[in-house]
Parts: structure tokens; sequence; C-alpha cells
């Protein structure tokens, strides 16, 4: 009987626990829920492959990767090769950052924000800030 009152109790114990995990909603959001903070932050550093940083990097946000696109938020690295961005979402779902360098010997450097900005399991979209942290090296032409 000490069995079968064992087997019972962790059985029910089971049933608790996946009933629990099957109706939990874990709702996945994207940036076009509409919920989200109205402004966020992108913040970051741009570092060469030495890890030493690059200040006076042109730092520009867009919806569009392609050069020409208009840019809804521009920055400039300082000393330490710190940025900052504030940009508001819109009815966009694709953003991208680019770093320019040019003046310095390094080549533009592009990178998609959109995934950052979209939920993953028990996280909500909606968290500022985004960081991302760029290493650009320079030409070897």
């Amino acid at each position: 009987m000490g069995n079968m009152t064992r087997w019972m109790i962790l059985h029910i114990l089971g049933m608790v626990v996946l009933s629990g995990c099957v109706t939990e909603s874990v709702r996945y959001r994207t940036v076009t829920d509409g919920m989200d903070r109205m402004e966020y932050y992108v913040v970051g550093s741009v570092t060469d492959g030495g890890k030493q940083p690059i200040s006076n990097c042109k730092v520009f946000l867009s919806k569009e990767k392609p050069v020409g696109v208009e840019m809804i938020s521009a920055g400039v690295t300082d000393f330490a090769g710190h940025y900052q961005l504030a940009f508001e979402i819109g009815h966009a779902t694709e953003f991208w950052l680019h770093f320019d360098a040019k003046d310095q010997g390094y080549p533009i450097r592009y990178e998609s924000i959109s995934h950052l900005l979209t939920s993953s399991l028990y996280q909500y979209t909606g968290n500022t800030p985004i960081i991302v942290n760029v290493i650009i090296n320079k030409n070897t032409d």
C-alpha cells in the first residue's frame, strides 16, 4: 500500500505540473504588437580587432540596410568608442545599424537589430536598452 500511495501522489503531482505548463500562456510578441514602449535606446561600443575603441565613428539607425535610405537616428562614438541612439518603432519591423568609420580607415559595418526587438521564451518586447557592441577591422587594401 505504501508504494501505491507514493505512486498515486507522484502521478497527481505530475499531472498538476503538466497542466500548469500546458495552460500557461507564453505569448510571443513582435515589434508590431503595439503594446511596446514608445522609445527605445540602442547602446554599445565600437572597437577594432585589438579591442581599441574607435572614436568618431558615425552610427546611423535605419529601417533598411542599403546606403542612401532614410536614417531615423544618428550619433557618433565618444573617445571610448561608446554610442547611444534613441528611436521610436512606429510601423517599422526591420531596423539596421550602420557603423561608418571610413575616415579612420575602417569599412562600413551593418548590423540588423530586428531580432533583438522581438521576444524569445519568457522575454517580452519593450526591453531597453538594446546593447550592440561591434568589432570592425581595418581595410587591408
